[in-house]
């Protein structure tokens, strides 16, 4: 059993994933536990939370490696910002008014930079501006 838990370096984790999945009043919730995400039984101790996720490595935060899956062992991982990047829910950008031959296929910017090997903000401003880079493979845009 772990003593003076507040003073744990995981406590604040373990305590915002709760709040967020239980507490109507709290800022997030309602990307969390009012879209049904909760806290699995054996996280509700603290000790277990703990022993199941070990210490967080440096630069890393809580990760659910399925975005619509619950907090539980097999769901959670310490992962960095970057990687958390790709797996949140508001990363599917498309052109707020597509036209039929510009459809950038749900894909984020951060995506089409990796692909293209360009930077996220120039995909940003071309999904904005309803451009096609003239690099694209053949066949990534329906036309």
């Amino acid at each position: 059993m772990i003593k003076l838990r507040s003073k744990h370096s995981l406590y604040q984790t373990w305590t915002g994933m709760w709040y967020r999945c239980t507490v109507p009043t709290h800022g997030l919730y309602r990307n969390y536990g009012a879209r049904g995400i909760s806290v699995c039984e054996r996280w509700r101790s603290f000790d277990n939370f703990v022993g199941d996720m070990g210490t967080r490595p440096p630069q890393t935060t809580l990760d659910r490696i399925d975005n619509d899956g619950n907090y539980e062992p097999d769901n959670c991982r310490w992962a960095t910002a970057k990687t958390q990047c790709i797996t949140r829910r508001r990363t599917n950008m498309q052109p707020r008014k597509p036209k039929p031959n510009r459809v950038w296929l749900g894909k984020s910017a951060g995506w089409w930079a990796r692909r293209l090997g360009c930077s996220r903000i120039k995909i940003v401003r071309m999904m904005r501006d309803k451009e096609l880079p003239s690099s694209l493979p053949e066949g990534c845009i329906n036309t």
